[in-house]
């Protein structure tokens, strides 16, 4: 249904009169976001004249232990899913192999068989050129390729994934989007993955820990360029050698999500004196630091992800080493800047960037450095994090730079 359509609300006219009466259960009132499920049951009839249309979307009932009976709305879905663990990464420049996963699931009642192949970019080869698959009613399989690519610009590169089975082939899947005690819903997804190369460097060796806090991609993004983060448990964080660690980064929203990073403060803070680098990325509430910052009540935000960025010291290490930074990494930015950039901040810090949206005042607190000992003290306010997953290739030099900023070299 064109969504012209679904912008004028139909309505009836009741019988014998000229008074108005909306059919909320024609598909143009439901929500333009949601088709209607494909299964639903209706009654009309009249009662003292009025005409009534009542119905009902076809449910399946699920047991689940400690709640009884969950009914859901009966889906009709493909044959064949075909799934990516995400739709977009990276590789640096110069990489030869690249492994790549897909995962297959059959959501028949019957078992299935097929192959399954990637369409890859010009002079690519995959190894093995397609895969077989026999899956059960109701089962999933992960499927594992090796990518030989031929050699890479810095650009971007779209991976298909196509599966065969019968006659049919299957090109995208779904996931089930909701929350217990609402009606699930189906996001589809085609099976394309933005593959990006970037010129990214970093120094051998590089030892990151990583600690969690709400939920980010960013460990992810540290696999795809060469770094193998250490997510730090609540114990390695009270009692672990962090000393390990040549930089802890510390996730978005840790400090209120995660009652053991407070505890933690003095041992994050002789970390960073004995010579660590701990960087922050953006944080809701007021956190501890080796010398005094403010959020303010109401942090200031940067939402236009089209906003120049302006770089204080472009010869500041941060930007310098190990790849050179300039105001074009923040091109293609999504969705938003920054948030909870620093209200205030002592003289030990230095601002290192300059952004803001129309008319508001000049935002310089969304990047500072400080050094405290032997070492380096970093707070980021700007969302790398939601860069990371649309392999924005500036984002990834970006953070590359954060974590190496510990063990630049020393300047002539």
């Amino acid at each position: 249904m064109p969504r012209e359509a679904a912008l004028t609300r139909p309505y009836l006219t009741r019988p014998n009169t000229e008074q108005p009466y909306y059919d909320v259960t024609d598909p143009r009132w439901l929500p333009l976001p949601f088709a209607p499920w494909p299964l639903a049951g209706w009654a009309e009839f009249h009662y003292m004249g009025v005409p009534i249309r009542i119905g009902e979307v076809v449910e399946t009932v699920h047991r689940v232990h400690g709640i009884g009976g969950v009914y859901q709305p009966l889906a009709v879905v493909p044959q064949i899913s075909v799934n990516l663990a995400a739709s977009a990464g990276v590789v640096p420049l110069g990489t030869t192999t690249i492994p790549f996963s897909v995962t297959v699931r059959n959501e028949q009642q019957s078992d299935a068989d097929g192959t399954l192949h990637l369409k890859l970019p010009s002079g690519w080869t995959a190894d093995p050129p397609e895969a077989q698959f026999h899956l059960g009613s109701d089962s999933d399989q992960p499927m594992q390729f090796t990518l030989h690519p031929s050699p890479l610009g810095d650009q971007s590169y779209p991976i298909d994934a196509i599966a065969q089975s019968g006659n049919n082939q299957f090109t995208e899947g779904f996931t089930t989007a909701g929350y217990p005690g609402l009606r699930p819903y189906y996001l589809y997804s085609p099976a394309t993955y933005r593959l990006r190369a970037v010129d990214v460097k970093l120094p051998p060796n590089l030892k990151v820990g990583y600690i969690m806090g709400t939920g980010d991609d960013v460990p992810d993004a540290l696999r795809e360029i060469g770094v193998e983060p250490h997510l730090l448990s609540p114990a390695e964080l009270a009692q672990g050698d962090l000393s390990a660690f040549d930089t802890i980064l510390i996730g978005i929203r840790a400090y209120s999500s995660r009652p053991d990073l407070p505890a933690a403060t003095q041992r994050l803070f002789d970390y960073v004196r004995n010579g660590g680098n701990l960087v922050v990325q953006y944080q809701s509430v007021q956190f501890p630091a080796p010398y005094t910052l403010t959020l303010g009540r109401n942090p200031e935000k940067v939402v236009d992800e089209h906003a120049p960025v302006t770089l204080l010291d472009p010869n500041a290490g941060v930007f310098t080493w190990p790849n050179h930074i300039t105001s074009a990494d923040f091109d293609g930015w999504v969705e938003e800047r920054g948030h909870s950039f620093l209200g205030s901040w002592s003289a030990e810090y230095t601002p290192l960037t300059e952004v803001h949206d129309p008319g508001q005042d000049p935002q310089k607190g969304g990047l500072l450095e400080a050094h405290y000992g032997k070492g380096t003290y970093i707070y980021v306010a700007y969302a790398i994090y939601r860069q990371l997953p649309e392999a924005v290739p500036g984002a990834f030099r970006v953070l590359a730079n954060l974590v190496a900023a510990g063990k630049h070299p020393p300047q002539q």
